[in-house]
Formats: structure tokens, sequence, C-alpha cells
């Protein structure tokens, strides 16, 4: 397992749980905020997407000031968004 794995599915996963579901958990309270906020569309924000509004967030702050921080916090959003396809494109054995 490498550092950004073990991050991501060790340290994290001990500080705020399952990554994929706290993704999940994520697009579904920016859902809830978003629409008291007048903003929609025809369908609400995915786990993935939250994932990449997260990507955007840190390559913004990483704009001002590179930080390794900031670095490492990219390639385990990138891997979560990998967690959340292979989990979507499981398929039930029949």
């Amino acid at each position: 397992m490498d550092k950004i794995e073990s991050m991501v599915k060790e340290e994290k996963t001990k500080e705020y749980g399952d990554a994929v579901q706290s993704m999940e958990s994520c697009a579904r309270f920016w859902n809830l905020g978003l629409r008291r906020m007048g903003w929609s569309r025809e369908t609400d924000l995915t786990a993935v997407e939250a994932c990449e509004l997260m990507l955007l967030f840190k390559l913004s702050r990483n704009l001002g000031i590179v930080k390794q921080d900031n670095i490492t916090d990219i390639q385990g959003y990138g891997l979560i968004m990998d967690l959340i396809n292979n989990k979507d494109n499981k398929k039930v054995p029949a």
C-alpha cells in the first residue's frame, strides 16, 4: 500500500470514516445547501462531483502557496474518485 492509499484507507478513515461514504455524505449536504441558496439542476451532485469540487478547492489553494499537503490531498481525492467509480461499477453476481 503506497503513502496516498494508506492515508485514505487508514489514517483518514480513522479520523472521518470511510472515504466513499464521506464523499456521498458531502454531496448530500452540498445538495441541500445549494437548493437552499436557490441553485438547481436536473440531477443532484454525485460523490464523484463532490471529489471534483474538493480537487478544485485544493488546486485553488495551491495557486497561492504551493504546499505538499495540497498535493497529497489532490492525490487522495483522485484515489477516492477511483474508489467510488470501482464501487459503482461492481456487478452483483447473478
